[in-house]
């Protein structure tokens, strides 16, 4: 019961913090007022684990141009997320956090600089606190990685992963170099009992 109870309040805390962003960024605007800017637990029916959170560098829609896309987050828009999603199952972490260091992109063509990072970044820190996982997993093993490195002061990171971008690996065929990053995943967070051996 008690296990139950911390997990609601997470998912409230969850809920409160993406309503005062989105309320910080459009400011008040009601149009936008509901947009979810935060993370997903993926696949969305699998029980949530807190343990381990995945880490994009930014949105793969814009959603400021796609207004149909609002209330879906910022995932389950594209046959790679599917990929990813499978990819968490097989490797026993169905259900984890996914979420974004910049949480809208400015610009399709544009990479976020580092104003944009920091814009977002105190919203990533405080979905970090709210979920306190015992491992990051960047989501790109060069840019997200290194930002995320760069950041790891602020943000508290302790454990710090990588493995490919889902749109990397459908890209360039890299499906069997991303089994091995996530049986490296597996491997250090069964060993430090982050999940449970199946």
């Amino acid at each position: 019961m008690k296990n139950f109870l911390k997990i609601m309040e997470k998912e409230k805390q969850l809920e409160e913090l993406n309503t005062e962003e989105a309320n910080r960024i459009f400011n008040k605007n009601k149009e936008w007022g509901e947009i979810w800017l935060g993370g997903i637990f993926l696949p969305t029916y699998y029980q949530h684990q807190y343990n381990i959170v995945f880490i994009g560098l930014q949105p793969s829609e814009n959603l400021l141009k796609k207004p149909h896309l609002k209330f879906l987050g910022n995932f389950n828009i594209s046959s790679c997320d599917k990929k990813f999603q499978n990819q968490l199952v097989e490797f026993g972490f169905g259900g984890s956090y996914v979420t974004d260091i910049v949480k809208l992109q400015r610009d399709s063509k544009a990479r976020p600089n580092r104003e944009d990072i920091e814009f977002f970044l105190s919203f990533l820190k405080r979905e970090l606190e709210i979920i306190k996982p015992q491992i990051i997993v960047s989501l790109g093993v060069t840019e997200t990685y290194d930002i995320l490195k760069n950041y790891k002061k602020e943000l508290n990171i302790t454990k710090l992963a990588k493995v490919y971008h889902p749109a990397y690996v459908c890209q360039y065929n890299k499906f069997k170099e991303w089994d091995k990053q996530f049986k490296k995943i597996y491997e250090i967070v069964s060993n430090n009992s982050v999940i449970e051996k199946k």
